[in-house]
């Protein structure tokens, strides 16, 4: 389901784009989740801006769409933003937000299919990024893409989720079920209900203690079994793709 918000003042364009989306969505087989909004301001805040396609007036009241749009930026970074607007002045300024395209009114629907054609292709493009090697979170301020790779252990603090990664750290909103859910086909492993290790940061094992980038994680005794094991079959395949580099065997460049 691709999700899809209409910020638009005027009740008959909002009408027409939401008619040209569902025609679309019949036309190539696509299923759209369409929401509407009559102005900038209810839409940043209503606390949801986990988007796929979003498009935006440029006058309106409140808050006007390039407003919105550095507001939009500021919590989703890769949603497609199209202004759909009879102000061509200000496409220019669309560059300062990353803007995916516009589409000038009165909207034609075969300019309109043409557009989502090439906004589909970056929508589809940025669905297999996320689901193959990033997790969205969703933060106090913003929704958040982590690379799964930056990422060094996973762990809850009081009904919260604390991403520690290479570079800083996170306090998200989620359960660890979640979690382990979203990542289950990738190399981490819990060391204590509370706690999940991506196995490639791992130094050494001391007794009940993992060692992480110069930190101590307690190893607790249900999890010590599971941990171990997928440890030494994450260091198996490690020395195995490595060996098959030095000896040319590995021919899809996958990289451990």
């Amino acid at each position: 389901m691709i999700k899809i918000a209409i910020v638009e003042d005027s009740e008959g364009d909002a009408k027409t784009l939401s008619d040209y989306c569902r025609r679309y969505a019949d036309e190539k087989g696509k299923q759209f989740d369409l929401e509407l909004f009559d102005n900038g301001f209810d839409f940043v805040t209503s606390n949801n801006l986990d988007y796929d396609i979003i498009m935006l007036d440029i006058k309106m009241p409140y808050m006007n769409g390039m407003q919105t749009a550095q507001k939009i930026r500021e919590a989703n970074e890769n949603v497609c933003i199209i202004f759909v607007t009879n102000m061509q002045q200000y496409a220019i300024h669309g560059y300062s937000v990353q803007a995916t395209d516009f589409i000038l009114k009165p909207v034609k629907y075969s300019l309109f299919s043409f557009k989502f054609d090439r906004v589909m292709s970056i929508v589809d493009k940025n669905r297999h990024k996320k689901q193959s090697r990033t997790i969205m979170i969703k933060t106090n301020r913003a929704i958040k893409y982590l690379q799964l790779s930056d990422i060094v252990y996973i762990e809850t603090q009081k009904h919260k989720l604390i991403y520690h990664t290479v570079s800083e750290e996170y306090e998200a909103w989620g359960s660890m079920k979640e979690v382990i859910a979203t990542i289950q086909f990738f190399e981490f492993a819990l060391c204590s209900s509370g706690c999940l290790v991506n196995l490639k940061y791992v130094v050494e094992v001391n007794s009940n203690v993992v060692v992480i980038s110069g930190v101590e994680l307690p190893i607790s005794r249900m999890k010590r079994k599971s941990f171990l094991d997928a440890l030494t079959a994450y260091c198996r395949d490690w020395e195995i793709s490595n060996a098959n580099k030095l000896t040319g065997a590995d021919t899809d460049g996958d990289n451990k």
